[in-house]
């Protein structure tokens, strides 16, 4: 564990390591680096160390300068890097970075021991490798032609679900068969009917069928992936998205544990700052978490915390519960009606909302609401087949692009309906790296 270019604080940096490791915690290898707000603003608008540019992470930079200078502040930002790296506001007093880094370990713990987290070390070299192409590239392309790299990414990001569950798309489109082989066979047999015996030619022809449906990529869920093995566009493009991806899905993962993330390192901060801070800094390290963990179901820092701290009342060890929990597991173990309790107990009854009863009389459908913002939905779209012209049609709406002749056709079905403005935009992106048409067809919704 190392402060960069501070002694004062790698000696507090120290003792703070020892009390979290008191507190059951066996963080990450952790690099704390200072750096000026400028630097924080660019790290959390990228998501990342460092990013291929895009005009959308200017403007997150722009965003995040602006809620600054109306008061907000942004303390640290860490990435599960090998090591963790934690980039520490220059601006934050004593007390402050006392409390972060206490915080800042917290998160360690969640990247070391977490199920659910990503464990990628290759990541960060392969995105130095896509920034040096990329500036290469920039002597031959302008920033708005390059800029298709992440607006390629964020769109299948939004929109493509590559989930295991859709491989069962092409099972459910099967027809339903009302009894098995066995049983057509003994039928067959007790009507004398000889099954007809396949030839080499019907064998042949079947496993043509089926290679042509494999190369068509007929059922396949993977879109991103099909359309890059079959683009005509240039290997250097193909490799940039491929990483923008890699990264993006590494960064993404944790939007599934983002309140068991701020929450525990909430957790061990508070203990750090009740039991180790006194007087003018255990002031200050209140009035920094006032800012933080304000009272608000919303807020992963102040939600997380009461969950875990309800747990831990409940018996859970919490450094070990961690370990093998999302979000949605924490909200659906902890949200009952004694946590509600709980927290009316904490906030105090004076600071308790006026529909505090409609909570607990609804506390099922608010538990739900809570759970679903967690999980992610996406629609479920696949590579398919089917003629433009069909009765069935007259079920589906359809979305076209056809700017694009180098390659062939691309037929795509969703099987939820969608927001017809975002998916034409979204068709028009990938018809970018297609460089042929694309026809998607969804539900109809009914009126």
């Amino acid at each position: 564990m190392q402060y960069k270019y501070d002694k004062k604080y790698q000696q507090k940096l120290e003792e703070i390591l020892d009390f979290v490791k008191a507190h059951k915690l066996d963080p990450k290898e952790t690099l704390f680096v200072p750096v000026d707000q400028e630097s924080i603003f660019y790290v959390a608008a990228n998501y990342f160390p460092i990013a291929l540019p895009h005009w959308s992470r200017g403007k997150g930079v722009i965003s995040l300068r602006n809620q600054h200078q109306r008061g907000a502040h942004i303390y640290e930002v860490v990435f599960n890097s090998t090591p963790a790296i934690a980039y520490m506001s220059n601006r934050s007093n004593d007390a402050e970075t006392e409390q972060v880094i206490a915080h800042v370990f917290g998160h360690s713990h969640i990247y070391k021991h977490n199920i659910y987290e990503y464990n990628d070390d290759a990541i960060l070299d392969l995105v130095r490798r896509a920034l040096e192409i990329y500036e290469e590239k920039m002597q031959y392309y302008s920033p708005e032609e390059l800029d298709i790299i992440v607006d390629t990414v964020n769109a299948f990001w939004n929109l493509i679900d590559y989930s295991e569950e859709m491989q069962n798309l092409k099972e459910e489109k099967d027809p339903v068969t009302l009894y098995d082989q066995s049983s057509r066979k003994k039928f067959e047999k007790f009507k004398n009917i000889k099954s007809p015996v396949k030839t080499f030619k019907d064998e042949y022809l079947e496993q043509v069928k089926k290679q042509q449906k494999k190369q068509q990529g007929y059922g396949e869920v993977n879109i991103l992936k099909y359309i890059l093995e079959n683009s005509p566009i240039e290997p250097w493009l193909k490799e940039l998205i491929e990483i923008e991806l890699r990264m993006l899905r590494d960064v993404m993962k944790k939007s599934h544990i983002k309140i068991l993330h701020e929450g525990f390192a909430s957790w061990i901060d508070k203990k750090y700052m009740l039991e180790k801070m006194h007087d003018f800094n255990f002031m200050h390290a209140m009035i920094m978490d006032s800012r933080v963990s304000y009272v608000d179901l919303n807020n992963p820092y102040w939600f997380g915390y009461m969950l875990l701290s309800f747990a831990e009342q409940e018996g859970k060890d919490i450094p070990e519960y961690v370990k093998t929990i999302d979000d949605a597991e924490l909200i659906a173990e902890n949200f009952t009606e004694e946590f509600l309790s709980f927290l009316l107990k904490t906030i105090g009854e004076d600071t308790a909302p006026d529909n505090y009863d409609e909570y607990v009389e609804h506390l099922e459908e608010l538990k739900a609401d809570l759970i679903g913002k967690t999980l992610h939905y996406k629609p479920r779209i696949f590579i398919d087949s089917y003629s433009e012209t069909a009765l069935e049609q007259l079920d589906y709406e359809l979305l076209k692009v056809n700017n694009y002749s180098i390659n062939k056709k691309l037929k795509l079905t969703s099987l939820d309906p969608l927001d017809q403005i975002y998916a034409s935009t979204t068709l028009k992106i990938l018809e970018k790296i297609w460089m042929g048409p694309i026809i998607l067809r969804y539900p109809k919704t009914s009126k």
